[in-house]
């Protein structure tokens, strides 16, 4: 709800041409008796209830909370105001209704500040007020309640209700008549007082019985509201181009996030976890601002096909490997197309961060692509057209961050002669359970200190098949035949064990394989385990877990599409290389999904899946 309001209100600001942009958030107690429409909305709530009586199960919780509250002597209200554009009655009608009023994109009803149904799990009456002021001081006011729909003596009511003036019943567009100068509520009044007198222009959301977010610490509403702003705003406020106040209830102080209390806030909150729906790390976030102000962090403003970005990008071997985009200031994801972590597995680890910002085809194509919760973009969403200079612009920026980056020490992954791991040769089945039989290594042809690009750091085993009645020999696992351990049984287990050698090099969070094939091969499928070291002569031996990798892998230096990846969720469980010939050699480069502890012990498992 925070980062979706600021958002607004931010693209609200800069349609009303601040140079900084003010949202401030602000507790306060009023008397339920005192909430406008307050008698129609009970009529409303307790017509739902009666109608749907029989079918209440699903809701008790949220009936409870509305009870509550219509019967406590008071309520919270979080008030949520703006120095953006304001609200005029055909805005209005645009934030409440389709969106549809505005031919133009950049007036949409979220460009004018507020946020919209974002706000309605935050209180507990599902009732919000909202307001607005222009330069020209024409106000306009207006609240939403969504119940559910109910018999009344006048007929059938809709779940939807607002405070409107009346309707003009031939219009599609700007359909209701909203209370105007003279006529608002005096609770909304007070806020638009506020703001007239402070900025001129801008707008009012105010939360009813306000919840705290649903959590048990009063004061956890400020701290939630500062780490959201400082998380997904840091280069904004960095910039001085957003500040955010926020002022507790009875006797508190108003705290001031700004471009001086921006690194405190973020670090102070470094260690903390994610919550919700919220795709952005407290880690990752402290990561992109560390970028954001580090004097080793290279800044440059790039000239594109699609118009000026800027790009930060800081190297840095301690940690993962993030390109973070913001767009308008606002994180917005940090899955970029075409610029996958696969993509710079040549590289040293780096930190990067993308800001677009308007005007300019970069924007526009970023905007549009986006989803309706701001966090993610596709191309899918965009026309043909538009898709392919969508995919020609991330390509770009792909080659744009690579100026900037120092390649990897282990670049070069085709030495002359590299050490080879043949896999585990299958004994006679047995009906007693024990440890693989010993098998022969091929002795490298230099010594290890010759290739340190081959093994300068992690462990390989060179432990693939039980060869034990009662576990599964084609998988190449220590588990038993047709048990799950985990979520790892997303794909078929089977197979045989390809007759390849192979060489690895691997860290914490990449691995880099070379497959040497000894047979023809139709069809080959690599996956990686991690040994947990359990005797597989025990009762119930612990099974090896697959390693997920992310679907960003490169084959002999070339990215992969959809197909080649078997497995469930974001990321992959085996890779298909296709077909290989006797004697040839391919070479595979991947990210991790998650990082290996220091002393792991990988598995290579080459399957062949001939039919």
């Amino acid at each position: 709800m925070v980062r979706e309001i600021i958002q607004n209100s931010l693209d609200a600001g800069h349609m009303a041409g601040r140079e900084q942009v003010k949202v401030c958030f602000s507790l306060e107690e009023v008397k339920t008796k005192d909430l406008p429409g307050i008698q129609e909305y009970k009529k409303a709530f307790y017509a739902a209830k009666e109608t749907h009586k029989n079918h209440l199960e699903n809701v008790r919780a949220q009936i409870s909370r509305i009870e509550k509250s219509l019967e406590a002597r008071t309520v919270k209200i979080l008030n949520v105001r703006d120095n953006g554009i304001g609200l005029n009655s055909e805005t209005m009608n645009s934030l409440l209704g389709d969106g549809t009023t505005s031919k133009n994109a950049k007036e949409l009803a979220g460009s004018y500040g507020l946020g919209h149904f974002t706000a309605f799990p935050s209180s507990n009456l599902q009732f919000i007020l909202y307001g607005g002021v222009m330069k020209d001081s024409t106000r306009t006011a207006s609240a939403h309640t969504i119940l559910a729909s109910h018999e009344t003596e006048d007929g059938v009511k809709g779940k939807d209700g607002f405070l409107i003036k009346g309707l003009r019943r031939k219009k599609v567009h700007n359909r209701y008549i909203f209370p105007g100068n003279g006529e608002i509520p005096s609770l909304v009044d007070a806020q638009l007082d506020i703001i007239e007198k402070e900025h001129g222009s801008g707008s009012v959301i105010s939360i009813t019985a306000f919840n705290d977010f649903l959590e048990d610490d009063e004061d956890f509403s400020v701290k939630a509201i500062l780490a959201t702003a400082a998380k997904h705003f840091s280069p904004a406020i960095h910039k001085r181009s957003l500040v955010v106040e926020v002022t507790g209830g009875k006797g508190s102080g108003t705290e001031t996030l700004d471009a001086k209390r921006l690194g405190s806030v973020i670090r102070g909150n470094s260690k903390g976890r994610r919550s919700g729906e919220d795709k952005l790390s407290p880690l990752n976030a402290h990561n992109a601002y560390k970028t954001l102000v580090s004097g080793e962090s290279e800044r440059r403003e790039v000239e594109t096909s699609f118009g000026k970005i800027t790009l930060y990008v800081r190297q840095s071997h301690q940690e993962t490997t993030q390109i973070n985009l913001f767009r308008s200031g606002m994180w917005i994801t940090n899955k970029l197309p075409r610029n996958a972590r696969g993509q710079y597995s040549d590289y040293n680890q780096f930190n990067a961060l993308v800001l677009i910002d308007p005007p300019g085809e970069a924007f526009n194509l970023v905007r549009s692509s986006e989803g309706e919760k701001h966090l993610d973009v596709h191309p899918n969403r965009l026309t043909g057209e538009q898709r392919k200079r969508f995919n020609r612009f991330w390509t770009e920026v792909r080659e744009k961050i690579t100026e900037s980056l120092h390649r990897s020490d282990a670049k070069e992954y085709s030495p002359p002669a590299f050490m080879l791991i043949p896999p585990e040769k299958e004994g006679p089945a047995s009906s007693k359970r024990g440890r693989s039989p010993k098998t022969e290594r091929i002795e490298p042809t230099v010594t290890l200190e010759e290739v340190p690009e081959i093994m300068s750091s992690g462990v390989i085993s060179d432990s693939f098949a039980d060869s034990s009645s009662g576990t599964n020999k084609s998988n190449g696992m220590s588990s038993r035949a047709g048990e799950d351990s985990g979520d790892n049984l997303s794909f078929n287990r089977g197979g045989r064990n390809a007759d390849v050698l192979t060489a690895a090099k691997f860290d914490a969070e990449r691995v880099r394989l070379v497959i040497h094939s000894n047979e023809t091969l139709a069809n080959a499928g690599v996956r990686l385990s991690l040994d947990n070291g359990a005797d597989a002569s025990c009762e119930k031996p612990v099974g090896d877990q697959f390693i997920p990798f992310e679907k960003s892998v490169l084959l002999d230096g070339e990215p992969l599409d959809e197909s080649f990846y078997r497995g469930r969720g974001g990321g992959a469980l085996e890779l298909q290389i296709g077909a290989m010939e006797k004697d040839q050699t391919k070479t595979v480069a991947l990210h991790l999904m998650n990082a290996l502890p220091r002393d792991a012990v990988i598995k290579i498992n080459v399957v062949s899946r001939d039919k």
